[in-house]
Parts: C-alpha cells; structure tokens; sequence
C-alpha cells in the first residue's frame, strides 16, 4: 500500500480523541479495551519499511508508553457538531430542526436567506449532517431540498 493511499484511508489528527480497541490478543498491551486516548504531535508517520502508525499520548495511570502504534488499534470518538455563531446560519440550523427539511425558496421566504448553498456548507463544517436531494417540480425545474439526517 502506498503512502498516499495509508493516508486518503485514515484521517487522525494531532490533539483529535481515540478509543483504543486492540485488534489482536496476546500483544503484550497492559492498557484495556475503551481507554480514552490523544493523538500525539507527529499524527500518523511511516516507518522505512512503509508501514503506518500513530503517535499516542495514553492518559496517565494506565500502564502504557506513549509513541507510536498501529492505526488499526484505534477508532476515532465520534464528535459532536457544534452550534452555529452567525446568526443567518444559526436561522437555518432552527428552521431544519423544526421542520426537517428546507428549500432555497423557503429559506428566502422565510427567513430572507438568499445565499442557502453557502449556509448548509458552513453547518456541514460544524459536523452537522444534511443531506442533499435533488428534485424537480411539475415545471421541469429542478431543486435541492436539505435534509437534517440524525445518526442512528
């Protein structure tokens, strides 16, 4: 596998929040299942032998050294998205929470939003999850309506 496909697979970042989830028995790990644990500040490095690891930081107290590990002993927490400051894009996020979906018409009927596009592309930069789906109405013109997706 070459370098830059390890890579475009495993997006772990320096600072970003793991759960350690060993993949094999027997590797001599003291630190047990589900611990917490940091990216370290080289991220994910490679060896001369082309192999892929991440630079753990353990939390104190679990019997571990920080350094480098395989990736596949982790998993990446999920994360929250996080609320809107802008007020047009926080409107948005309301309006999609209350109704489920919204439309460019309705977002410049409603709430004299003219630039919709932009605002659910600022929400998905959040770790919002809206979904686009394309229509077309009885006219033959065609149009996006987003979606708020939940996780489930």
């Amino acid at each position: 596998m070459s370098k830059s496909n390890a890579s475009a697979n495993i997006a772990f970042q320096p600072g970003q929040k793991l759960v350690f989830k060993p993949t094999t028995k027997n590797r001599g790990f003291r630190a047990t299942a589900g611990v917490e644990v940091t990216v370290g500040p080289k991220g994910i490095y490679f060896d001369g032998a082309d192999r892929r690891y991440v630079d753990i930081v353990w939390p104190a107290g679990c019997g571990q050294v920080n350094g480098g590990y395989y990736t596949h002993d982790f998993e990446a927490l999920p994360v929250a998205p996080k609320e809107p400051t802008a007020p047009m894009t926080k409107a948005v996020l309301d309006l999609l929470r209350r109704k489920g979906a919204i439309t460019q018409m309705e977002a410049q009927g409603v709430l004299r939003c003219r630039a919709l596009p932009r605002r659910i592309a600022d929400l998905k930069a959040l770790g919002h999850n809206i979904v686009r789906e394309l229509k077309v109405d009885p006219t033959g013109q065609r149009y996006a309506r987003y979606h708020l997706a939940y996780a489930a």
